[in-house]
């Protein structure tokens, strides 16, 4: 059927970190449960990012080097509320610290849930559920491990 649009798309996401290899081990996660990736290295580019184009889920790392994933997520925020942007893009803390405090940090930030480095696969798979679902473009979306996606 040419010419129509498509019933489903793979959710796209954006991931944060400043190291190459986490950014690269958690896109390839996120690929494996047929989600589609972009990646920035720091909280500038990040921003740069989402100026640019809509995800439906970002992963960011908190210590970075230029604007830290804190500070983007409270930049993120503001903006989205200036546009009176609804729903708001979920943004999930990649942290290696898996203490309450250094949670809740992320939550204060305005984060909407943490994984903890390295990500185990179930977790991750649990975050997509519960996140994906709410957005508009992938509330039909259901995440299959071996890099395809289900109606």
């Amino acid at each position: 059927m040419s010419g129509s649009t498509p019933l489903f798309r793979h959710p796209v996401a954006l991931v944060v970190d400043d190291d190459p290899a986490s950014r690269q081990l958690t896109a390839e996660a996120l690929r494996l449960f047929g989600v589609v990736c972009d990646s920035a290295s720091n909280g500038l580019e990040a921003l740069q990012c989402i100026n640019e184009r809509r995800y439906e889920i970002v992963f960011m790392d908190g210590w970075m080097p230029q604007l830290d994933g804190w500070q983007a997520t409270r930049c993120i925020r503001l903006e989205e509320a200036k546009q009176g942007v609804v729903p708001r893009v979920p943004i999930i803390a990649v942290t290696a610290g898996a203490s309450r405090g250094e949670v809740q940090g992320c939550l204060d930030a305005g984060m909407d849930d943490a994984l903890v480095k390295p990500i185990d696969f179930r977790l991750l798979r649990q975050v997509l559920d519960r996140w994906l679902a709410r957005s508009p473009h992938t509330s039909n979306f259901t995440p299959c491990a071996n890099g395809s996606a289900v109606e």
